[in-house]
């Protein structure tokens, strides 16, 4: 299925203009185009149910002066497309939409048709001149509802659009006063708006081409798409970003874990080579003790020598004893490999370090 890429909401666009209301143009502009919906809705049989400034969205672009209408999920459909038969009048019914904006039959439990909807635009309407609803704020855990309704059916439709145009008043009487199957005329409430849009006209000397919405004015350069867009992507960031991140974070949770146990092998490898270089240090010593030729070093206090200094010492020891056992005998002669062996031969001075010894 494909659908539209729509703009901000009303709510967001009430917010951006910072004046916490419509002026009266604007709200004309909106109940115009939000009746039109309704009434295309209720042609095809069915009821939104669920009417408030969030599920009305503006176009982008050169569709930024349409308004559309979302989210469907409680729409019910009020008459048989075939026999055109309404549904039956039911009570007990429970709450079904918005609480600031829903109908008082919605709130006394009566099943919803065509006024329903029609008067939650009334409520949004006023919320969008006056900037605030008496009945908002209202905090009392599970009695909240209740007291909703009460306030609704305390406060007189004259009272409740206090300082409004008459047109809002006439509007919403209209509605209250519907039975449950009755038809709206909306023509007749479309016309009350065309009225006031007129009268607009007239009082402040406005021409078609002045008729635009609060945000169009606030907005000349045409900078709050980029204005909802980065606010889109933050929030698809911060929803999508975190399932990302934390994928990454699994992935590199992994690589560490893998880099640990590396180490660890690693680490152990080591230690085990050094207990295994100990082990045979220990046998070298065990063996060289057992062995009759093995001789050991002189002094307590020096270390163990390298295997080349024994072999060094070895070839001195001979040598001696070869000049020893000539001396004695009396030899006139020398080999060559003796002289040889002699002339290379370099006795153990002071200056010279014990240990380094060249043969």
């Amino acid at each position: 299925m494909i659908i539209d890429f729509l703009g901000p909401n009303l709510i967001e666009l009430f917010n951006y203009c910072g004046c916490k209301k419509f002026t009266i143009s604007t709200v004309c502009l909106i109940a115009l185009q939000v009746l039109n919906r309704i009434e295309n809705i209720h042609k095809h049989h069915y009821l939104h149910r669920d009417i408030k400034p969030e599920n009305f969205l503006i176009g982008i672009h050169e569709k930024s002066n349409i308004i559309y209408l979302i989210d469907f999920g409680l729409s019910k459909r009020y008459k048989n497309p075939k026999t055109h038969q309404h549904i039956p009048y039911r009570e007990g019914r429970a709450l079904t939409g918005t609480a600031r904006y829903v109908s008082i039959n919605t709130h006394m439990g009566i099943e919803q048709s065509r006024r329903d909807d029609l008067e939650s635009i009334g409520y949004m309407l006023i919320y969008f001149l006056k900037g605030v609803l008496p009945w908002q704020g209202l905090k009392n855990g599970n009695e909240k509802y209740t007291r909703i309704m009460e306030k609704k059916l305390q406060i007189p439709t004259e009272i409740l659009c206090y300082g409004l145009p008459d047109e809002i008043t006439y509007y919403l009487k209209y509605c209250k006063s519907l039975r449950f199957e009755d038809r709206p005329d909306y023509d007749y409430l479309r016309g009350l708006f065309i009225k006031l849009l007129g009268t607009c006209n007239s009082l402040y000397g406005l021409n078609k081409e002045m008729l635009k919405f609060d945000w169009c004015f606030d907005d000349p350069a045409n900078s709050i798409w980029n204005i909802f867009n980065k606010k889109n992507k933050a929030n698809n960031d911060s929803k999508y970003g975190s399932a990302i991140n934390r994928d990454k974070n699994e992935d590199n949770d992994v690589i560490n874990n893998n880099d640990i146990i590396k180490n660890r092998k690693k680490s152990e490898v080591i230690k085990l080579k050094k207990q295994l270089s100990n082990i045979a240090e220990v046998n070298d010593f065990v063996s060289n003790e057992n062995n009759p030729n093995y001789e050991r070093s002189s002094e307590s206090g020096d270390s163990k020598k390298s295997q080349k200094e024994q072999d060094k010492d070895k070839a001195k020891k001979e040598i001696l004893d070869k000049d020893l056992i000539k001396e004695e005998v009396g030899e006139s002669k020398i080999d060559e490999s003796e002289e040889t062996a002699r002339d290379n031969f370099q006795p153990l001075t002071q200056d010279m370090e014990p240990g380094k010894l060249s043969v």
